[in-house]
C-alpha cells in the first residue's frame, strides 16, 4: 500500500497527525529531497527504509515502489501532494500495476506564508477570491489560464513555482490589469528555520528577489490583501447583532439609510425618529455622503458605505436620485432570493419608489411603511400587486416556504398576470381564502407543487430527524446515512429542520458535528422524556440495555416534532447509525384580502 503524504510546507510540526502517524508506522519513505524538510524522517522507525528521490526518475520510484507493493510505503511530498505534486502520474503507473493508493492532505505553502504575514486572503471590500496559478515557462499553461488572464480579476494571487521568472511574471501582472503599485510579498521557505519575508510591489518584486537571491522556494502574493494599512476593510457581518446566522437569530432588523444632500438628510433623519419610535425591532444606520456641513457625514464614499452593509441589511433607502442609489447596489447584487428591500425617497418626500426586491425581500411592503410615516406616496411597480394577484414569491416569504426553483416561480407569476389559473397542490393545512387565480389540485395535475418532498417548487420546512448511534461515530458516516434516509422517502435534506437524539449523546463529537455541518438545532431529552412519546416503535433489546428505551431514533423524532406528529420514514440503519423522520404539522396561510375563494376544485 503506498500512501502520498503532504508533509506541509517545512517546518515539522506542521505536518497533519494523519500524515505523522504514517511516517511512523512506515515500512518504506520515499521523500523528495530537494523539496522536503528532511527533519521529518525523524518520525520513522530505525528499522524503516528511506529513499530520496530528488536524483531518481519516475520509473525508478515506481520500481521501489512495485518491489514493496506488501509493505506500508510513504511517498513524501511538500505541502499538499495535490498541487502541483506530479502525483497523477504515479497513479497512472500504480494502477496499471495493481498497487492499491491513498492521499492524505497537507498544509499548504501559501497557507503558512499568509500564517507567517499575519494576514488574511479574503478581506470583505478588497478580495473575496484566491487564485492559484503559475508562470508559464517550461511547463505551459493553458491559454485561458495565464497570469494576465487572472489577473483582469484584481483578486488575490499566489504564483507558486515562478521564483525563477519573475521579471515575465510582472509583465503579465501589469498587462492584466494589477496597478504597478499594488502590494506583493514574498516569502521564502515559508515556516522553515531560514524563512525570508519580502514585502514590495508589482513594479519592483522582481529586481527586490533578485537583490536578495531568491530563485526558488518562494510563493509570491499579489493583491490589496497584502497592503500594511487595510482602511477600506469593513467589519465581517457574522457576529453584527443584525446579521442572522445557522445558531443564532438577528437581534434587530437592520434598515440601511443615507442621504447626499441637506434635504435628504432632513427627511431621512424624520424617518429614522418616526420609525425608531414606532418599533422596537430594528436598528437603524443612517449616513449622510457629501454633507460637509452636516456633523455627521461619513467620510467613507457611498459605495463602500452600501458594501459594507449590502449583505446584512434588511431594507436600504436612499433619500438621492434613482440613478445614484442603482448605480450604488449594482455592484453587489446576487439575486431576488439574496439582496435585500432597496427603496428610494426623493428629497421632498412625495414618492418613495422600491427598487429591487419587491416581493421577497419585502421592499413594497416597505414602501408602504416609508410612505406611511412620511405622507409620501407609494409607487410600486410589480404588476402582481399593481393588479392584486396572487404573488408566489410573497406567498413563499410569508409563511416560510423554500423557493426550490426562481425561474420557475417566475413564469407562475407571469401566468397569473396573464390571467391564468393556476393548478396547486399543497400537502399543509390550509387557512383564508384561496385567490380565484389558484384552483386546489391533486399532485398528479398540479402545476405548483408545495411539499416537503423532493420534487417541490415551493419547500415545506416541516421534518424532524431522530439519531441514534454508536459512540464515537464519525460525522461521515452520520452525512452519508442522512443522505439515504432522505432519498430513501423522497424527502429533501432542505426539509429536515432540526434533530434529536438521547441525552447521553449530548457530547457525541460526530453528531454534534453532522448537526453543525447540517445547520441543524439539535435537543437531547431523556430516557424518561423518550419513554413517555406515544405510538408504536420498532424496540431493540440491545438498545433498551445500552440506553434504557428500546428506541431512540424514532422516539426523538416524533418528540420534537410536537403534537400530532407524524413518524413518514421509521428507523433506518446505516453502519452503526439509526435515523428517522417524523412530519410536524404545518399551516399555510393565503393573503388577508383574497375576497374570493377558488371554486372550482379538482
Amino acid at each position: 500500500m503506498v500512501h502520498f503524504v503532504g508533509a506541509g510546507p517545512g517546518a515539522e510540526d506542521l505536518i497533519t497527525v494523519r500524515g505523522r502517524k504514517m511516517l511512523e508506522r512506515a515500512d518504506g519513505i520515499l521523500y523528495a529531497g530537494s523539496l522536503v524538510n528532511p527533519a521529518l524522517l525523524a518520525y520513522a522507525r530505525d528499522d524503516c527504509t528511506i529513499f530520496n528521490t530528488a536524483k531518481m526518475t519516475l520509473d525508478q520510484v515506481i520500481d521501489i515502489m512495485d518491489q514493496m507493493r506488501d509493505r506500508e510505503v510513504v511517498r513524501l511530498h511538500t505541502g499538499d501532494p495535490t498541487l502541483y505534486g506530479a502525483i497523477r502520474e504515479q497513479m497512472v503507473k500504480l494502477d496499471a500495476l495493481g498497487i492499491a493508493y491513498d492521499l492524505v492532505p497537507g498544509v499548504s505553502a501559501y497557507q503558512a506564508a499568509a500564517a507567517s504575514l499575519r494576514r488574511e486572503l479574503t478581506l470583505p471590500d478588497v478580495s473575496q477570491s484566491v487564485i492559484l496559478t503559475r508562470q508559464g515557462g517550461r511547463t505551459t499553461v493553458p491559454d485561458r489560464q495565464t497570469v494576465r488572464s487572472y489577473a483582469e480579476h484584481g483578486a488575490t494571487m499566489i504564483l507558486y513555482l515562478s521564483a525563477s521568472l519573475t521579471f515575465e511574471a510582472r509583465e503579465e501582472l501589469l498587462a492584466g490589469g494589477y496597478a504597478p503599485e499594488t502590494p506583493v510579498a514574498v516569502v521564502y521557505k515559508a515556516s522553515w528555520p531560514e524563512e525570508c519575508i519580502l514585502h514590495s510591489d508589482v513594479a519592483h518584486f522582481p529586481e527586490n528577489m533578485e537583490r536578495e537571491g531568491i530563485a526558488r522556494l518562494a510563493v509570491i502574493m499579489i493583491g490589496d490583501a497584502f497592503a500594511e494599512k487595510q482602511e477600506k476593510v469593513s467589519e465581517s457581518k457574522l457576529y453584527s447583532q443584525s446579521h442572522s446566522t445557522g445558531y443564532r437569530e438577528a437581534e434587530k432588523k437592520l434598515i440601511w439609510m443615507c442621504a447626499c444632500t441637506e434635504k435628504g438628510a432632513a427627511l431621512m433623519e424624520k424617518l429614522e425618529e418616526t420609525w425608531s419610535r414606532s418599533t422596537g425591532d430594528t436598528c437603524i444606520f443612517a449616513a449622510h455622503v457629501k454633507c460637509a456641513s452636516h456633523p455627521k457625514n461619513e467620510k467613507a464614499g457611498l459605495r463602500e458605505l452600501v458594501g459594507a452593509s449590502f449583505s446584512c441589511a434588511e431594507a436600504m433607502i436612499f433619500f438621492t436620485s434613482t440613478g445614484i442609489a442603482v448605480r450604488s447596489v449594482a455592484p453587489f447584487l446576487k439575486g431576488k432570493t439574496a439582496d435585500p428591500a432597496v427603496l428610494v425617497v426623493d428629497e421632498a418626500g412625495k414618492f418613495c419608489i422600491p427598487l429591487l426586491s419587491g416581493h421577497i425581500g419585502g421592499a413594497n411592503r416597505y414602501a408602504e411603511e416609508v410612505s406611511r410615516l412620511l405622507g409620501a406616496q407609494p409607487v410600486v411597480t410589480t404588476a402582481t400587486d399593481l393588479e392584486h394577484k396572487f404573488a408566489v414569491d410573497v406567498f413563499a416569504k410569508d409563511n416560510g416556504l423554500i423557493i426550490q426553483d426562481c425561474e420557475k416561480m417566475k413564469k407562475i407569476s407571469a401566468r397569473v398576470v396573464r390571467g391564468e389559473v393556476i393548478r396547486v397542490y399543497c400537502q399543509a393545512e390550509i387557512e383564508g381564502n384561496v385567490p380565484q387565480e389558484i384552483r386546489l389540485v391533486d399532485e398528479a395535475n398540479a402545476d405548483l407543487l408545495i411539499s416537503d418532498r423532493a420534487d417541490a417548487d415551493l419547500l415545506i420546512p416541516n421534518l424532524s430527524l431522530g439519531i441514534g448511534c454508536r459512540k464515537n461515530v464519525p460525522r461521515e458516516t452520520l452525512m452519508l446515512a442522512f443522505h439515504r434516509i432522505c432519498e430513501t422517502g423522497g424527502f429533501s435534506q432542505r426539509a429536515v429542520v432540526e434533530a434529536a437524539s438521547i441525552d447521553i449523546k449530548e457530547e457525541e463529537a460526530g453528531l454534534l458535528n453532522f448537526c453543525e455541518k447540517q445547520k441543524l438545532p439539535v435537543h437531547f431529552y431523556t430516557a424518561e422524556e423518550l419513554m413517555a412519546v406515544s405510538g408504536t416503535f420498532e424496540d431493540s433489546d440491545f438498545v433498551k440495555k445500552v440506553t434504557g428505551i428500546g428506541n431512540v431514533c424514532e422516539r426523538a423524532a416524533v418528540k420534537t416534532a410536537g403534537k400530532d406528529a407524524e413518524l413518514v420514514v421509521p428507523k433506518t440503519t446505516f453502519d452503526g447509525v439509526t435515523m428517522a423522520i417524523a412530519r410536524r404539522n404545518f399551516t399555510v396561510r393565503f393573503a388577508k384580502d383574497s375576497s374570493e375563494r377558488s371554486s372550482a376544485q379538482e
